[in-house]
């Protein structure tokens, strides 16, 4: 028979068994092939590191330990020889084992899209004077380039005030003197939000040790407001 299934012994097979039992001194009967099997069966157990062993019986009585039972021999359960007892209970579960180390960092991601643009700032004001000063051709005026609504006045020598058609307190100005005659040698500097919000006081000269000499060359004045 083939290795299909465990089976019992059949007569022949029996009958091999059976002429192997002899009286042992006490009258116990001993089967000669139990220490064989018993042999084979710690082989089977010892072999669980490699494929599973079943005991095949041949029609001569003779067991051997084998993958699978060849032709003409028959699968023996230890557990109806007598030698082996029944599986027992499924024992309790083991503790979880410690957790793993931590795996390398992953590759980065694809870039994320685009944002919307933000909103548009405000739109800067900018602003200009470019003030001449003739006593001959009129006194103090605006050359043209000047930004519309703004006016100049001259209450003292080198010293303008520049009124702008919006408030320039928070605006930054620079302005530096035209060139030629007393331009050449003037300094300038600007207060903003003076004496008015709306005004700048512009003031034009030199400083010759503690004495401050005023001039009146003119200037051009730029303003930049953020709003």
């Amino acid at each position: 028979m083939g290795g299909g299934g465990v089976r019992q012994p059949d007569a022949r097979l029996r009958e091999a068994l059976n002429a192997g039992l002899t009286k042992n001194n006490g009258g116990t009967m001993v089967r000669k092939v139990l220490f064989p099997v018993m042999v084979l069966l710690l082989l089977v157990g010892m072999s669980a590191s490699v494929d599973a062993l079943i005991l095949c019986a041949n029609p001569s009585g003779s067991v051997v330990a084998l993958p699978q039972c060849k032709a003409g021999m028959t699968q023996l359960d230890p557990v109806v020889l007598g030698i082996a007892g029944p599986p027992g209970p499924q024992g309790p579960v083991g503790p979880a084992g410690p957790a793993g180390a931590t795996g390398p960092a992953g590759p980065t991601g694809p870039a994320g899209a685009t944002g919307p643009a933000g909103p548009q700032g405000p739109v800067g004001v900018g602003l200009i004077a470019n003030v001449y000063y003739n006593p001959q051709e009129g006194g103090v005026f605006l050359l043209p380039g000047s930004s519309q609504g703004t006016s100049v006045e001259r209450p003292s020598s080198g010293i303008y005030i520049v009124t702008f058609p919006i408030d320039v307190s928070l605006c930054a100005g620079v302005a530096t003197a035209n060139s030629g005659g007393d331009g050449a040698f003037a300094n300038v500097s600007v207060q903003m939000g003076q004496p008015l919000n709306t005004q700048a006081i512009v003031i034009t000269g030199t400083l010759i040790g503690d004495t401050q000499n005023r001039l009146d060359p003119g200037f051009y004045m730029a303003v930049v407001c953020s709003n």
